[in-house]
């Protein structure tokens, strides 16, 4: 008897590990989680002073509720001056595009995109398909290029495929980018990027407000140490996973 009683309580405790960590997997996916940032900066000038931006990544063509509408419910609280859609926004074997979520955000302010791995997976033709669907419903899609969100200020966004091929040179093509548009080191410069693990490419390029994406959190943080556990492109235990990450000026 005293053998089964030891037995049970092993099966219990083992079905409430199981309950527990089946609870904590559902909720880091399906429970919308708002991070709050403040960035200062003497470039910001009085014309962008309070503005507020509400980044959105690697969706995975997930959405929340009927069309997103939970998504943007919050997103409506938050009331953006500008969103950012920094890649990932569908995956490549569910490329199917929310087009009611996107028609309402366009609606709420300026949104800016840039595409991530799983765009760029569809292969050419499907991706540039799609990024032209977003620029029809209102999307501002940038690729390679550079617009002024005002006087003293630049928006620069890089597709995947551009990180991806020119990695060691990527650097270089932004600072390229920014010369071809005359942008000023007085001037604020915001580079959307969905891969973090090229920081110190970004640093380089001399920019000072970076939006990235594809780390997902490290895909589980490792409780009570508040790490990641893995991300594409940086392995196990990867350094840039969520949060904030300064260097230099950028």
């Amino acid at each position: 008897m005293e053998r089964k009683r030891k037995h049970r309580k092993k099966y219990l405790i083992l079905a409430a590990v199981i309950t527990i960590l089946a609870g904590f997997v559902y909720c880091q996916n399906n429970l919308i989680q708002i991070s709050h940032y403040t960035y200062q900066s003497e470039k910001i000038g009085d014309e962008l002073a309070g503005t507020k931006i509400v980044q959105i990544s690697d969706l995975h063509s997930k959405m929340f509720g009927k069309n997103g509408g939970k998504l943007i419910e919050k997103v409506e609280k938050e009331a953006p001056d500008y969103i950012f859609l920094t890649g990932d926004f569908i995956d490549q074997n569910k490329t199917e595009m929310n087009e009611e979520f996107v028609k309402k955000i366009v609606t709420l302010c300026p949104v800016y995109y840039v595409t991530g791995n799983h765009e760029e997976g569809m292969g050419v033709e499907k991706c540039a398909e799609f990024t032209e669907k977003l620029s029809s419903l209102g999307v501002i899609v940038l690729s390679g290029d550079a617009v002024s969100l005002k006087n003293n200020c630049h928006i620069i966004g890089v597709s995947d495929e551009q990180i991806n091929s020119e990695q060691s040179k990527i650097a270089e093509s932004i600072a390229k980018i920014k010369s071809d548009k005359k942008i000023s080191p007085d001037n604020l410069s915001i580079l959307l990027a969905h891969e973090p693990q090229l920081f110190d490419a970004y640093v380089e390029a001399d920019v000072d407000l970076v939006f990235s994406g594809h780390a997902h959190g490290g895909q589980f943080r490792v409780p009570f140490f508040d790490i990641g556990l893995v991300a594409p492109g940086q392995g196990l235990f990867p350094k840039y996973t969520a949060g904030e990450y300064k260097q230099d000026n950028t």
